[in-house]
């Protein structure tokens, strides 16, 4: 969904005639960035090994705003040097749309298997459901990295299990 999302504000930031007609698709940014971070932070805690969620979520932090970043404005200058701003969000939708239909078709292959993210909503459910349960919020840092949100760690627990 997310990536439809991206689609449409590239396409829209293609067609613009009026620089102040941005501010409507900015609306937008909140589905594509906060949905899209937030998911990408929530996987990489889920398929992190006990204990390495905050340092799987770290590798992502890096890759994301370091390399990422760093290739995207690089590659993205290149481009728009060479082909001009409206074909380089319209190039930019089409590989966004790529993008939806690999992740559809991957989400078709596992049709039928229990997925990182279906384990999580079930227990999650079952947690909503148990009302004279008492749990607790637990945040971590690591050594000496207190100050960084990016080396946190919040947990949920509960007396049995521990769900980071």
């Amino acid at each position: 969904m997310t990536q439809l999302a991206f689609v449409i504000r590239f396409i829209y930031y293609a067609t613009l005639t009026e620089p102040w007609y941005v501010l409507p698709c900015e609306a937008l940014n909140g589905i594509t960035f906060a949905v899209t971070w937030s998911v990408c932070c929530t996987y990489a805690s889920t398929i992190a090994p006990q204990g390495s969620a905050a340092t799987v979520q770290s590798v992502l932090d890096s890759l994301h705003w370091g390399l990422g970043s760093g290739c995207g404005a690089l590659i993205g200058g290149i481009i728009y040097e060479r082909v001009g701003s409206v074909n380089l969000f319209y190039l930019s939708a089409l590989l966004s749309a790529i993008s939806m239909i690999i992740a559809f078709l991957a989400a078709l292959t596992t049709n039928g298997h229990t997925t990182n993210s279906s384990i999580i909503l079930k227990h999650m459910k079952s947690l909503s459901r148990e009302k004279d349960h008492n749990y607790g919020i637990e945040i971590r840092s690591s050594k000496g990295c207190t100050s960084s949100p990016m080396f946190t760690e919040i947990s949920l627990s509960d007396s049995d299990n521990e769900i980071s």
